[in-house]
């Protein structure tokens, strides 16, 4: 069972592009869940694609990246000062940075309410800890 963020929670969600609803493809990431320093940084194959969810909760930055073509290691850097560090094969980028050989992917910042009324057939994150199982279900019971 999954604990159910109420309608106002904060999220980010991945996948919000026109295509990507038509496929069904989409899953929501409770902030909350990413608040922990091994949780920043969330690696996830959505359909045919391969992202990166990335969360800084000091600076309140969200950055989402596919990682198509790359073998490339991804992972926390620390902090910057600013914001969360990428380290990107041993060499470090601030999240945000427009020089981190990643492509960005379509997302959107919303609340939990707004983001199940459009994609009802969702998938979320909701981070270790946070449930009982697996970390990322498909969704069916929040109205």
């Amino acid at each position: 069972m999954i604990r159910r963020p109420p309608r106002s929670t904060p999220l980010y969600s991945s996948a919000a592009s026109d295509v990507y609803k038509r496929q069904g493809y989409a899953c929501a990431y409770l902030l909350g869940g990413m608040n922990d320093v091994d949780q920043h940084i969330v690696h996830h194959d959505l359909g045919d694609k391969k992202l990166t969810v990335t969360y800084c909760d000091k600076s309140q930055c969200v950055a989402v990246f596919d990682r198509a073509g790359t073998t490339a290691e991804i992972r926390n850097g620390g902090f910057s000062g600013e914001t969360l560090w990428l380290l990107y094969d041993g060499k470090r980028f601030e999240q945000d940075a427009p020089d981190i050989p990643l492509t960005n992917f379509p997302s959107v910042r919303t609340t939990w309410g707004e983001w199940k009324k459009k994609l009802p057939d969702t998938l979320v994150y909701v981070g270790l800890g946070l449930s009982v199982g697996e970390t990322l279900k498909e969704d069916d019971s929040v109205d």
